[in-house]
């Protein structure tokens, strides 16, 4: 009888085990494209070859031209997406020489859900800035995960915080999976990250991340909810100062359920 049931009792293991979380790690990846591309000559080859190192599941990606003067009139999304083959995402913030400026995700996994909106009502605000985030489902299994982008105002503290805090209200609630990247232009010890984002678990650490260089500040993060859920199982912070005055940051996260 012993004989039989240890067999059982493996299979029974595996199945919680394999119950308890998602099909497969995620690989997920932040990163500021300085103006999208001003260090490359508005080139996105060079950001497909920093990127496609590491291999990320989805990016989130911030200061993202669309059809600008500056950009040469380029759709710097679309363009990168095919170079990596993702699914990719433009989400505008304001409209900047001829064209538009915002943030974007790439993805491995087609989009079942997509929004973007503006922050409204932020007095003071130096530019307008927005929340995209996307619904994505892995292939094989039912399990919807949220990817969120942000780049928040420069300007003063209250201000990012009156942004995070409509952050909240659009996705910080729920049970959905979520995971959000974002230039928040705040520093660790700022009234919007110890106490706006509170709830949110932190994906990465306090690992210097601008200028890209010879950092001296952090300031751009990776967030999970719902909190305690997520586990990080690798975290990474990557530079490559000839693209961009940010450092990217690289995860391979697993949601447990």
């Amino acid at each position: 009888m012993k004989a039989l049931l240890k067999p059982i009792v493996w299979v029974c293991l595996f199945f919680f085990a394999y119950q308890s979380t998602y099909a497969q790690a995620l690989k997920i990846m932040s990163y500021n494209c300085r103006m999208s591309g001003e260090m490359t000559g508005y080139s996105v080859k060079e950001y497909a070859a920093f990127i496609r190192k590491y291999n990320p599941d989805v990016v989130m990606l911030q200061e993202i031209d669309y059809n600008t003067k500056r950009n040469k009139n380029q759709d710097f999304t679309t363009q990168l997406a095919a170079e990596l083959g993702l699914f990719s995402v433009f989400g505008k913030a304001m409209d900047t020489g001829g064209g538009e400026y915002g943030v974007a995700i790439l993805s491995k996994y087609p989009f079942v859900y997509i929004n973007n909106k503006t922050f409204e009502g932020i007095d003071g605000a130096k530019e307008p800035r927005t929340l995209l985030y996307v619904d994505i489902q892995e292939p094989g299994t039912s399990d919807v995960i949220r990817i969120g982008t942000t780049h928040l105002d420069h300007s003063t503290d209250l201000i990012r915080s009156a942004m995070a805090e409509q952050i909240n209200e659009r996705i910080g609630t729920g049970d959905t999976p979520t995971l959000l990247g974002g230039d928040f232009n705040a520093r660790t010890d700022s009234n919007v990250i110890c106490e706006v984002m509170k709830n949110w678990q932190r994906i990465c650490d306090d690992t210097f991340t601008y200028p890209a260089d010879q950092p001296t500040i952090k300031i751009d993060y990776i967030f999970g909810l719902p909190q305690n859920k997520w586990q990080v199982k690798s975290f990474k912070v990557l530079s490559n100062p000839e693209v961009s005055d940010h450092r990217a940051l690289f995860a391979e996260v697993e949601f447990v359920k």
